[in-house]
């Protein structure tokens, strides 16, 4: 099991990418921290899958490790003409999608807005039932509006196990990298590359963000917007290539104002930390960005054994 404890949200591979001299740099968003790091450090979340470790090691496999070939046809401007490489980076982005901090953010708001729905109406309809609950429980006998509010505290604490389990987190992120592939299977690649002198790209830990038709910088869950809306699905490959999804086929030289605009939704999405190429000086452009909006918060994490 320690074998698979630390799981990479971002492949190693794309990470690699924004690494010179074996580092890449690091921009903690809490503290603002700028440090070098490895790879391997960077963008990953222990045990993310801890009800089977080695089925999802396998399953990211399937397309890490095809991954390589379809990143050296991007660099050499062929990727176009390949179609086994340009599946591999649609199911690239559709693996970024459901193994992401994003999914594991909208778990826990999902069973919070459940846990508020349920607690109203239980409070409402079986106060009795709690309360006597309560006592047998704990052996105390509450009266009033506080005490029946903590009995149904206790409940919901107790029954929450029950619910968000390490095996239903793991089916609802496989399902939806498999609903993910079959829907990008059927659109069209886009890359897109700097033009000489107008910057390069970051990479933020939620980097594959599905974005609305209303170009708003914020997307994905904490944006509202799911894979069925999204207008494009936009992710960088390293600092020079970004891929998207969309209805035609494109390899485009962009200007520095666009690349702006994607490394603000990389800025904007990102939960916990941001990395680019050392050298690149990305700190105030991340610290300007996150300031526009108010970023939805909430706790990170997943249902563990």
């Amino acid at each position: 099991m320690a074998r698979y404890r630390r799981q990479h949200l971002v492949s190693r591979v794309i990470i690699s990418r924004f690494s010179s001299q074996g580092h890449v740099a690091h921009l903690e968003l809490d503290s603002g921290e700028l440090e070098p790091r490895s790879p391997a450090s960077c963008m990953y979340m222990p045990n993310f899958i801890s009800a089977a470790p080695a089925e999802a090691e396998q399953l990211w496999s399937s397309v890490e490790n095809r991954l390589p070939a379809a990143l050296a046809s991007v660099d050499d401007g062929t990727i176009l003409d390949r179609p086994q490489h340009v599946a591999t980076l649609k199911d690239c982005v559709a693996l970024h999608v459901a193994r992401s901090k994003a999914m594991a953010w909208t778990r826990e708001e999902s069973l919070q807005r459940a846990s508020s729905k349920l607690k109203a109406e239980i409070m409402a309809t079986q106060p009795g039932w709690l309360l006597e609950r309560f006592r047998q429980q704990h052996r105390i006998i509450g009266v009033g509006f506080q005490a029946l509010e903590m009995a149904a505290d206790d409940f919901i604490r107790a029954a929450a196990p029950m619910v968000n389990t390490p095996e239903t987190f793991w089916a609802s992120v496989r399902e939806l990298f498999g609903y993910s592939k079959n829907l990008f299977a059927g659109t069209a690649l886009e890359i897109v590359s700097p033009e000489a002198g107008a910057g390069e790209f970051l990479l933020g830990d939620f980097p594959a963000v599905p974005l609305a038709k209303s170009a708003q910088l914020l997307g994905g869950p904490r944006g509202g917007v799911t894979i069925d809306d999204a207008a494009t699905v936009v992710m960088p490959l390293g600092p020079k290539h970004l891929v998207g999804l969309g209805p035609t086929s494109r390899f485009e030289h962009v200007p520095e104002v666009h690349v702006n605009t994607l490394n603000g939704i990389q800025a904007m999405n990102a939960l916990h930390e941001a990395c680019f190429r050392p050298g690149a000086d990305f700190v105030d452009f991340v610290k300007t960005t996150r300031q526009l909006a108010v970023l939805p918060g909430g706790r990170l994490r997943t249902p563990q054994k």
